[in-house]
């Protein structure tokens, strides 16, 4: 099976760099945080927060994206057209 829609493909790279983007996003608020507050404070601010469930949450909307992408590409750059208006 080939995918035929070039810049739909195209558009599977900015879902790396938004990757990116959360991941440098993750590494600079955890260094503000650090820096703006005491450590006492900070872990009682960061016990309500689970960093597995904010990555896994992160993951699954790119996988969406990237599953949307993928369908917009569609088969050969031809996306399938309904039979429900169909003239015969």
């Amino acid at each position: 099976m080939k995918f035929g829609a070039a810049p739909w493909l195209i558009a599977l790279l900015l879902l790396l760099e938004l990757a990116l983007l959360w991941i440098w996003s993750a590494r600079q608020s955890r260094l503000l945080l650090r820096d703006a507050f005491n450590s006492p404070l900070l872990a009682r601010l960061l016990a309500s927060v689970s960093p597995k469930r904010r990555w896994l949450k992160r993951v699954l909307v790119a996988l969406g994206m990237a599953l949307v992408i993928l369908a917009l590409a569609g088969r050969n750059g031809v996306t399938p057209r309904s039979s429900w208006n169909a003239q015969e």
